[in-house]
């Protein structure tokens, strides 16, 4: 399975980028359990980043070129690991929310195209998913 970026409602879907169906759903539908999983990863990543924006401050506006980011990101990943192999205390971890994160709505076909894709390859998660987990419903 190749790796998947998690957002929540307020990102796009693409086929890169997974997010919860979030329609209105039974409570013990395999589609509500499944939201719950995407849910939970996206939270554990808010968490994550929360934690490094706590403790470099560079992550917080994120002021590099864009082919730079990447690269800015991991490095400050890494010091982050050889800061908890030291045994330096954790900082506090923000919450990495951002209520301000409005896409537009889709307004062209390839955007749409790009949506399509992305409906698909949450679709094929899913059934995996489920197909995994039946016995829990």
């Amino acid at each position: 399975m190749q790796p998947y970026l998690v957002g929540d409602e307020n990102y796009p879907l693409s086929p890169f980028l997974i997010k919860p169906f979030n329609k209105v759903q039974a409570i013990d539908s395999p589609e509500n359990s499944f939201d719950l999983q995407i849910q939970k990863g996206h939270a554990s990543i808010c968490t994550a980043f929360g934690l490094l924006k706590s403790r470099w401050r560079i992550l917080r506006h994120l002021d590099v070129e864009l082919k730079f980011a990447a690269q800015t990101v991991v490095a400050c990943c890494v010091l982050h690991n050889f800061c908890q192999i030291s045994g330096q205390k954790e900082p506090v971890a923000q919450v990495d929310f951002n209520p301000n994160n409005n896409f537009s709505i889709l307004s062209t076909d390839i955007d749409k195209k790009v949506e399509i894709a992305g409906n698909d390859i949450r679709h094929a998660l899913f059934l995996d998913w489920f197909y995994h987990h039946q016995n829990s419903f």
